[in-house]
């Protein structure tokens, strides 16, 4: 677990190049339409509201049976739910804007109290000043009329690197490595994904990341400790079983 979790925060940290490189991830977005809905639909599967549809598809293709499934869902989904209130809870006490308010207001295009109003007016006034940026593509601004929190950490990243990590421990112990590393490529695109649509920077990303990897691992465990209980217990239940058949042989005898 934790060799695929160093493993993750080194191509998450390779994302900080851009400051010494000196390129905006953002200038690297794709023009067209269809790339650029292609990568926000792929972010949004590791969003608050596409998690439900990620966890099910991966519980259901790493299990063989219905209970299995059931488990491996039930041991991740309540360490991922605490994960998720911490990075909202870092994201509301550090409070850093994300980079596209920033560069909106900059451009005195965003209000300077932008994160002092509620949702609703935050929501309006992005769509006002959005309507003046002419140069950002649709489907950039769809996403940047829904992102009104705060950016670090980000919350896609302890998402999506959480079930990468967790999921690709299960189909690593059951000799499913290329499914495992897809997995995890996934998991990698939707982190890289935030930073080509400007509402994150790599540092966000890397604190989403060590939160998702403690996430994983803690995961992993608690189904590795009910597996084990499964184990004892069946193993209990057939030592019971050869007593009793031992037992009956002698009283035939």
């Amino acid at each position: 677990m934790w060799l695929p979790a160093l493993i993750s925060l080194l191509v998450l940290a390779l994302s900080s190049l851009s400051y010494v490189l000196g390129y905006d991830w953002f200038n690297l977005l794709p023009a067209n339409d269809t790339l650029g809905t292609i990568i926000s639909s792929v972010s949004f599967t590791g969003s608050i509201h596409g998690v439900f549809i990620s966890l099910i598809v991966l519980a259901i293709h790493s299990a063989t049976t219905a209970r299995q499934c059931w488990r491996h869902l039930l041991c991740i989904l309540p360490v991922l739910s605490v994960a998720i209130l911490l990075a909202w809870g870092l994201k509301n006490l550090i409070a850093e804007p994300r980079p596209n308010v920033a560069m909106l207001q900059q451009a005195g295009l965003l209000s300077q109290d932008y994160y002092q109003q509620d949702h609703d007016d935050k929501i309006s006034t992005m769509e006002a000043a959005l309507s003046q940026a002419l140069t950002v593509p649709e489907f950039v601004k769809r996403d940047w009329v829904m992102e009104t929190g705060y950016a670090m950490p980000s919350i896609h990243t302890v998402i999506a690197l959480t079930l990468g990590l967790y999921f690709f421990a299960i189909f690593r112990r059951d000799q499913r490595h290329r499914t495992a590393w897809a997995l995890l490529c996934w998991a990698y695109i939707v982190c890289y994904s935030r930073l080509l649509l400007n509402v994150h920077r790599p540092e966000d990303l890397i604190v989403g990341a060590v939160i998702a990897s403690l996430a994983a691992a803690m995961g992993f465990k608690i189904l590795q400790n009910k597996e084990h209980k499964d184990q004892l217990r069946i193993k209990a239940r057939a030592e019971k079983l050869a007593e009793a058949h031992r037992s009956t042989g002698v009283t035939r005898d």
